[in-house]
């Protein structure tokens, strides 16, 4: 599904105009920072618990009009082990 979601939101970025925001929910193995060579933190975890705002943690990628909201890091007890 990573794949496939980083396929679609290159395509849109490049040939719809706008630009388009990728938003990792999960990271289980390495994620899309790691591919993308952004940061991995803070990410969506650390705007899901309000310790940064959504501004803060989006990266802009090497791909015109792509940017991405890393996973972030876990807290043990909260959706799994950190990251």
């Amino acid at each position: 599904t990573t794949t496939s979601a980083l396929c679609a939101a290159s395509s849109l970025a490049l040939h719809g105009g706008r630009e388009v925001v990728l938003v990792e929910t999960a990271n289980a193995s390495g994620g899309l920072a790691e591919w993308l060579d952004c940061g991995p933190v803070p990410g969506f975890e650390e705007v899901r618990r309000g310790e940064v705002a959504v501004e803060r943690a989006l990266r802009r990628t090497d791909l015109p009009g792509l940017l991405l909201l890393p996973a972030g890091r876990s807290q043990l007890g909260q959706g799994g082990p950190p990251l």
